[in-house]
């Protein structure tokens, strides 16, 4: 699975924000970038602060709160 700053799509083909409920198991990632505003170009310099793998928080950078 690679980097996505898009919506996902249904089966329908239809953009919408991604969502999850209650029995979904979902991987989040924390950076410390805003992807929107930042030249791809820097994107080798983004650090991730924290990863979340179905609700329980797997990774925490060095000195994040």
């Amino acid at each position: 699975m690679g980097l996505r700053i898009w919506p996902e799509r249904s089966p329908s083909g239809v953009a919408h924000s991604a969502q999850m409920w209650e029995g979904d198991e979902g991987i989040l990632a924390v950076w410390d970038t805003d992807f929107y505003t930042t030249p791809v170009a820097d994107f080798d310099d983004l650090q991730c602060q924290m990863t979340i793998f179905n609700g329980s928080i797997v990774y925490t950078r060095e000195g994040v709160d």
